[in-house]
């Protein structure tokens, strides 16, 4: 018979837990609070992928693409603290790196999604929604800009921290440009589904 594994460890119960660094934080810390808006934002893009799997799957390889890049950006914020713990076991510890490719990869794919869309799409100002898919993208696109608001903050308080390291200046510039490839992606989806957009 399988032996369960247990994912409970119980170690969480007071309302804290540790970051890769041997840091034990409070779990409404920012760190914590960014890292935790970074899987909703995860979790909201794979209910898109289930979605875009069925309806229009020549996208779904970048969300999934863009999913492994999020959980590359939570380990980054895990491994912020500067080390609290014995140089032996930081060996066991993966150190995660921004990808320059990752950002241009989201940027030509942008731009291809932009450009099959019709010559008179509205770049902006359109009322959320639309299809369903579109409106999943919306509430992502959304999210996302809450990761992208949480990680400014983080920035500024690792600059004045000593116990944090700010992260790769590229993962704002990745933030920024997958707003805006959900949001063209919402519109192509809109596009593809032919709905008439609603303008503000």
């Amino acid at each position: 018979m399988k032996k369960l594994i247990n994912i409970s460890t119980k170690t969480g119960d007071t309302g804290q837990t540790d970051l890769l660094g041997g840091w034990r934080v409070n779990k409404n810390s920012l760190v914590i609070e960014t890292i935790g808006c970074v899987d909703e934002l995860n979790s909201w893009l794979g209910l898109v992928v289930v979605e875009m799997k069925k309806k229009l799957p020549d996208q779904k390889n970048q969300l999934m693409s863009i999913q492994k890049d999020l959980f590359d950006l939570g380990a980054d914020l895990a491994e912020s603290a500067k080390n609290r713990i014995q140089k032996t076991d930081l060996a066991q510890i993966k150190k995660t790196k921004f990808k320059q490719s990752a950002l241009i990869c989201l940027e030509e794919t942008a731009s291809k999604l932009q450009q099959s869309l019709a010559e008179n799409w509205p770049a902006k100002f359109v009322l959320p929604g639309g299809t369903e898919l579109g409106a999943r993208l919306d509430v992502a696109r959304t999210v996302c800009r809450r990761v992208e608001r949480k990680v400014v903050g983080f920035q500024a308080k690792a600059k004045q921290s000593s116990t944090l390291r700010s992260l790769d200046p590229g993962w704002l510039k990745y933030l920024n440009r997958l707003s805006d490839y959900l949001f063209v992606l919402r519109c192509h989806v809109n596009h593809k589904m032919k709905y008439q957009e609603k303008r503000y």
